[in-house]
């Protein structure tokens, strides 16, 4: 688990503690036009491990991210995946909404858990896919993510 604060001196900023650079951001030293600066995150990935429960986790770290920047009040104005296939150059890392069939380097094999929240996000089908994932990462209600 991130071992992250929520105040504005954390040393370590993650999507469990995302709204620091947000409120920072949104300070008169870092406006401009008197307006808060704004987030665009890409690149962002989560890789599927070896641990058992590898696939589900993926899926709850994106929802995890998608609700927490959901509740910054628009400070974010891209969140983009970073690969939609695993690459099998990206040094063992599998970041993929697809795994990539075995001796490609990057032709989609099966879609993974993490691919149905993708295809939900900011859909009215996003509750039902992303609610199942609560417990993953270990709260009751999304509602617990929302910024101190």
């Amino acid at each position: 688990m991130d071992k992250v604060t929520f105040d504005d001196d954390s040393k370590k900023v993650t999507f469990k503690n995302l709204e620091v650079v947000a409120r920072k951001l949104a300070s008169p030293e870092f406006r401009f036009d008197g307006k808060p600066r704004r987030l665009s995150l890409t690149e962002q990935g989560f890789d599927v491990t070896k641990r058992p429960d590898a696939l589900a986790e993926q899926a709850a770290a994106y929802a995890y991210a998608w609700e927490k920047v959901a509740r910054l009040d628009g400070a974010v104005d891209a969140f983009l995946y970073h690969r939609h296939v695993d690459h099998a150059m990206e040094g063992g890392l599998r970041f993929g909404l697809w795994s990539n069939k075995p001796g490609t380097t990057f032709e989609p094999d099966q879609k993974r858990p993490i691919w149905h929240l993708v295809k939900a996000a900011d859909t009215p089908a996003w509750k039902a896919a992303a609610e199942p994932y609560l417990k993953t990462c270990g709260l009751t209600s999304w509602d617990e993510l929302n910024p101190k």
